[in-house]
């Protein structure tokens, strides 16, 4: 039916030209053609309906003016959506995610390593400490140790002194300095013996200091491990 309706639209318009009719010479005629046109009817699909000129111009019973706003209308209305398809700012499995109104989202925890990592786990990851055997950011301690002059071992050059300092390995290579006592003539004595001693080894829980001359005072000392 609609494509008679613009076949008969079009006709219509093949007979009119600048305000004349080219095969009807009378007006009248051409009132007559279009009084026809207006009474015509057609099946609905439930009812006869007169004939509106300007249905010889639609798809199912809308007008392609019509079509074209109401599609305008829906995509004006899904760019405006805050929650487009189900998206949500929780932490929601199978969907889109989308910022709240303070611009925040969330997700799940992370378990793979390429996992979005939230604030909790870089603010735990930054609470860490570090010990001598916890990785922090670094591998991490400082002791306190003394070193005894009854200690020192040997008759001749080099003198040895095994000290104990519980968490030290092998693999460790310590910054170790002598203890100043904020007094000048006691730490003036510590700083001429602590001179005698040139090297310092590591092993599991011990450090073995080597002297070419033994000293004569305790020396107290600072072990600090950073790896």
């Amino acid at each position: 039916m609609d494509k008679i309706l613009v076949l008969l639209k079009h006709l219509l318009f093949v007979f009119i030209w600048t305000g004349d009719v080219l095969f009807w010479k009378q007006k009248k005629q051409l009132k007559g053609m279009i009084f026809f046109m207006a009474k015509m009817k057609y099946w609905n699909g439930t009812t006869w309906e007169i004939l509106d000129a300007k249905d010889a111009d639609t798809i199912d019973g809308k007008h392609f003016t019509d079509i074209q706003n109401d599609a305008q209308s829906k995509v004006d209305a899904h760019n405006s959506q805050t929650s487009v398809h189900g998206a949500t700012s929780a932490a929601t499995a199978n969907r889109i995610i989308m910022r709240d109104s303070a611009g925040r989202a969330k997700v799940a925890a992370p378990i793979a390593s390429d996992d979005i990592a939230r604030k909790d786990t870089v603010d735990t990851h930054a609470g860490v400490t570090s010990t001598i055997s916890t990785l922090g950011h670094v591998y991490e301690a400082e002791f306190t140790a003394t070193i005894t002059a009854a200690s020192w071992s040997g008759t001749t050059p080099p003198y040895s002194n095994a000290v104990t300092v519980s968490g030290i390995t092998s693999s460790h290579n310590p910054i170790i300095d002598v203890i100043m006592s904020g007094t000048y003539s006691t730490d003036q004595q510590r700083c001429d013996q602590w001179g005698n001693i040139y090297r310092a080894v590591t092993s599991s829980n011990t450090i073995t200091f080597y002297a070419h001359e033994k000293p004569t005072i305790n020396l107290p000392i600072r072990v600090k491990v950073v790896m």
